[in-house]
């Protein structure tokens, strides 16, 4: 969408055209970094990154020096908006309903990715068969224990002292 929307075959039109697509790329490399062990050897450093050609080395820099309390994968993705805005106001995007387009098309991209993130935050595998049989061989444990020893002291095993007390009752019963 963004080569279709946003006209112009001037360079800086499309230096712009390639930055927001850049940009893109830049987020999707930033999110799968912290979640692919091989995208994390590939892209061990910013430094890496820009070698790639994802992003400059100016812009290392200004994502260096961002200070957030949380992870800087949105911040391309910041830009983008930043620059979709720009060709709106340059009248480079022919109509506000093309920018929002645009904006809405990005606000999907970067849910995308979030669910990347959270796929891998949360875990979503749960072992079924294996709580099963752990289950299965704690009650099994159980069982076991209580076979071992049936005249044990235990809630679960026989109450002897009754036995003897109502065996003694019945003898007198018949005397």
């Amino acid at each position: 969408l963004i080569s279709s929307y946003v006209d112009g075959d001037d360079e800086e039109t499309r230096m712009m055209r390639r930055a927001m697509v850049r940009y893109m790329c830049l987020a999707q490399v930033l999110v799968y970094r912290d979640i692919s062990i091989p995208v994390r050897k590939r892209f061990p450093t910013y430094t890496a990154i820009v070698k790639a050609g994802f992003m400059t080395a100016r812009e290392m820099k200004k994502l260096s020096d961002i200070d957030l309390e949380y992870d800087k994968y949105w911040v391309p993705i910041n830009w983008t908006f930043t620059l979709l805005h720009n060709a709106r106001r340059a009248k480079k995007i022919s109509s506000d309903v093309m920018t929002n387009k645009l904006c809405d098309e990005l606000r999907v991209f970067r849910q995308s990715l979030q669910v990347v993130c959270n796929y891998d935050w949360i875990d979503l595998h749960v072992p079924v068969m294996t709580i099963i049989q752990f289950i299965f061989f704690v009650g099994w444990l159980k069982a076991a224990e209580v076979l071992l020893n049936p005249m044990g002291e235990d809630d679960d095993d026989f109450e002897c002292n009754y036995l003897i007390d109502k065996n003694l009752a019945v003898r007198c019963i018949h005397d």
